[in-house]
């Protein structure tokens, strides 16, 4: 766990919104959810707006769409598998459209695992929340290496709450590249 910086730990928050705490190579911030678009609401997905003019959409706590970010996913196409109960490994197919460098119709063979147990790095409890590391079903993604497919990006982790149609990812560590990582939490953690 890290400490919370001033800024996102006493933000004044409207309890009219909701939010997530966004970690961007160690620096939090915060992001507001906004109106999904009709793909994304499709599949459940929800879509954030920061201070920056950064949006980050989201697919059953995955990251299906990075704008203004230095890497940006302008693209994802996947049929998301729900999160598995069993520890046997499921794949799908992913691809993506990225920038930095561009590259269009990047086709990717995920692995999705159950983990016995996470280990996030940026997780914060904030007072009085309930939920812990250990209440939560955690999950790593590995993009399997493609012949002529660049490099793999790093393993991704996911903290779920709840199973089956009520399951909801409420923290993640995911990668745009090699180099620009993000954690995302519900914030704050309910």
């Amino acid at each position: 766990m890290v400490k919370p910086s001033t800024a996102v730990a006493s933000a004044p928050l409207n309890p009219q919104y909701q939010y997530l705490r966004i970690t961007a190579n160690g620096k939090p911030a915060l992001m507001v959810r906004g109106t999904a678009s009709p793909a994304a609401l499709a599949q459940g997905g929800s879509t954030w707006y920061s201070a920056d003019k950064e949006v980050l959409e989201l697919n059953q706590g995955r990251i299906s769409l990075a704008l203004g970010t230095p890497v940006e996913w302008r693209s994802v196409q996947a049929a998301w598998p729900a999160w598995p109960q069993t520890n046997e490994a499921v794949f799908y197919q992913r691809q993506r459209d990225v920038t930095a460098p561009v590259r269009y119709g990047l086709n990717e063979r995920m692995r999705l695992q159950k983990l016995a147990q996470g280990q996030p790095r940026f997780w914060l409890q904030p007072a009085g929340k309930a939920v812990l590391p250990a209440d939560l079903s955690w999950y790593s993604e590995t993009m399997e290496p493609q012949q002529g497919g660049g490099a793999a990006l790093p393993v991704a982790l996911f903290g779920v709450q709840g199973s089956g149609a009520q399951a909801r990812v409420v923290y993640s560590e995911q990668c745009l590249s090699a180099t620009v990582c993000l954690s995302l939490q519900e914030w704050p953690a309910q």
